[in-house]
């Protein structure tokens, strides 16, 4: 006959769920998380116990199995990195905040129970980081003068191609212009009217004379690795200028209206005549 030893034998599954003398005794986590680079991320366990069953100790462990923090519950800290902080939580939970996510700080995290009497339990979940497109936002200009649209990626050294593109009112999509490692391009007819900086993860595109045509949604597109292909949208509304003896600088608006999922901006403000 099979003999039972009188201690538990626990088996430890890629779930991270134990079979223990026919009681169920389970870590649960999130799983995996996708975190902007510089934002804060928050991990968190739930560990299910077995009648009489005490948590001791709970220890946080890192994708090089460094310890991040180490506590008894329910706040008994005995060990904490600078960037990782102790976050309330329920009874049979742990949670930990890692402040300003780095590119770095991606990959898997442990969450490890010390269990009386059973043993050791845990749990993990695993974090990418990516990074954010940030644009200036929507932009006004007057007919003939130049204006420039600018956005920036939060991990520039990701960037290997950097893409402007126009759509019109009536959903009409072109190139503007691009820029990589390999140098610019920029296609009819924008060619002798826009300049692009030599730049990946900071970006200025400039239109030299404004048009009443220009008017349109511009999309900052960046490819990047791993992150895939990241992009923003900002309007440009055009002013154009009409002369008359009554009202020599009367600004008037333009008809266009951007799709309805853009944020179009209008900013009136007076603007000065010559001295008199």
């Amino acid at each position: 006959p099979l003999v039972l030893h009188l201690w538990s034998r626990c088996l430890q599954t890629a779930a991270g769920v134990c079979l223990q003398l026919d009681v169920r005794c389970e870590v649960k986590t999130a799983g995996s998380l996708t975190v902007e680079a510089g934002s804060a991320a928050l991990l968190s366990c739930n560990i299910s116990l077995a009648t009489g069953e005490v948590v001791h100790q709970v220890r946080w462990l890192n994708r090089h199995k460094v310890p991040l923090l180490t506590y008894e519950p329910p706040a008994r800290i005995s060990h904490s990195q600078a960037h990782v902080q102790l976050t309330p939580s329920p009874r049979n939970a742990s949670s930990i905040t890692i402040r300003r996510v780095r590119p770095d700080d991606g990959g898997c995290y442990r969450c490890v129970f010390d269990v009386y009497p059973s043993g050791s339990q845990e749990g993990s979940t695993c974090i990418s980081v990516t990074g954010k497109v940030h644009l200036e936002g929507n932009r006004t200009a007057v007919s003939g003068k130049p204006v420039s649209l600018s956005c920036w990626y939060s991990l520039p050294e990701r960037v290997s191609q950097v893409l402007w593109t126009k759509t019109s009112e009536q959903g009409d999509s072109a190139t503007v212009a691009s820029y990589s490692k390999r140098g610019h391009h920029t296609p009819e007819p924008f060619r002798d009217r826009v300049r692009l900086s030599p730049t990946l993860g900071d970006s200025r595109l400039t239109v030299l004379s404004v048009r009443t045509e220009d008017e349109a949604c511009y999309t900052c597109q960046f490819h990047t690795y791993p992150d895939g292909t990241r992009s923003s949208t900002a309007c440009l509304s055009v002013y154009g200028e009409t002369r008359s003896p009554q009202h020599p600088w009367e600004m008037v608006l333009p008809a266009f209206s951007p799709a309805p999922h853009k944020h179009n901006v209008r900013i009136c403000g007076r603007v000065a005549g010559p001295s008199q």
